[in-house]
């Protein structure tokens, strides 16, 4: 049951950081009238590569 749960987690991290990055880089976006979905699925990839690298790596600044 514990790696089942450690997989949920990591998803929903992963889930939440490309989310979260979507969402902030739509708000800082420099061109705001024309928006096009691949703007959106850039910040999606980029928030999903950072997001999976603390996922499966772990932070930094905790110790284990």
């Amino acid at each position: 049951m514990g790696y089942f749960s450690s997989e949920i987690n990591k998803s929903i991290l992963i889930g939440l950081g490309a989310s979260a990055s979507s969402f902030l880089g739509m708000l800082i976006s420099y061109n705001h009238l024309d928006k096009d979905w691949r703007d959106l699925s850039l910040y999606g990839c980029v928030g999903c590569i950072i997001a999976t690298r603390y996922a499966v790596k772990g932070f930094p600044w905790r110790s284990n």
